[in-house]
């Protein structure tokens, strides 16, 4: 586990060394940047990112190029409103199973044809103040189950639902709220 303070947030990523056999790493904090060889490891199979700057497409990319990486957990803590957009490609998350994303502003969450091929879990924690929509959720073939966590409203479900039956696994919608909604 690595954590960074706001006043800390200058790495020099070059003067860090993982271990070869690193499997599971969570990275908390002010993280403004991935470190550049993160998709050379080949036993990361379980990643953790809070970040304060947007997902960019390039960091998508990098993140997708994790040769072995299962579950990913995302946490978006920027303020300003965005789109998290997985791009159609058998090259990127060739083996991601799970992936967990919380948010506490206004994102788009698309999935392009043909991304995340193996994808089974999706869990999505809408923090408070936040509002999601989606797109695509049709393409993650593997789909069997969603996850819908903390505050949101009922068109929110509505919209995940009108998604999901045209998935052709119809996954399964779960929800929970949280005390304060």
């Amino acid at each position: 586990t690595l954590q960074f303070e706001k006043h800390n947030h200058f790495v020099h990523w070059q003067d860090i060394s993982f271990p070869t056999n690193l499997r599971s790493l969570k990275m908390y904090g002010h993280v403004e940047e991935l470190p550049g060889d993160i998709k050379n490891h080949d036993n990361l199979v379980k990643l953790t990112l809070e970040i304060t700057t947007l997902f960019t497409a390039e960091v998508i990319e990098v993140l997708g190029s994790i040769p072995n990486l299962q579950t990913l957990r995302l946490r978006v803590n920027k303020d300003q409103d965005g789109e998290l957009q997985f791009p159609s490609t058998e090259h990127y998350f060739r083996k991601l199973q799970v992936l967990e994303i919380a948010c506490k502003s206004k994102l788009h969450l698309r999935f392009h044809e043909g991304a995340m091929q193996k994808l089974e879990h999706l869990n999505l924690h809408c923090l408070e103040g936040s509002a999601m929509q989606f797109s695509g959720l049709e393409h993650p073939v593997s789909l069997k189950q969603v996850w819908l966590l903390g505050s949101f409203d009922d068109a929110l479900k509505r919209g995940l639902q009108h998604q999901l039956v045209k998935h052709p696994n119809i996954p399964a919608l779960r929800w929970r709220l949280s005390p304060s909604s």
